[in-house]
């Protein structure tokens, strides 16, 4: 039996990801996007450049290395 997970990660070009909440409007998941925003603002990736928050979904722009 396969589980699942309650996000979708996936590539926005070849320098970004998404994390996809779910393609509805929900508080709850609007908080979650928003407590995982603050956490990589104050403890970024070794590759983040910048972060875009949206209702339900996080982009993670890299940085060039």
């Amino acid at each position: 039996m396969q589980s699942q997970l309650p996000y979708k990660i996936f590539s926005l070009g070849d320098s970004a990801i998404t994390i996809d909440f779910g393609n509805v409007i929900d508080e709850q998941i609007n908080q979650k996007v928003i407590s995982l925003f603050n956490y990589l603002k104050e403890n970024p990736l070794q590759f983040q450049k910048e972060l875009v928050p949206a209702f339900s979904s996080l982009t993670i722009y890299e940085r060039n290395i």
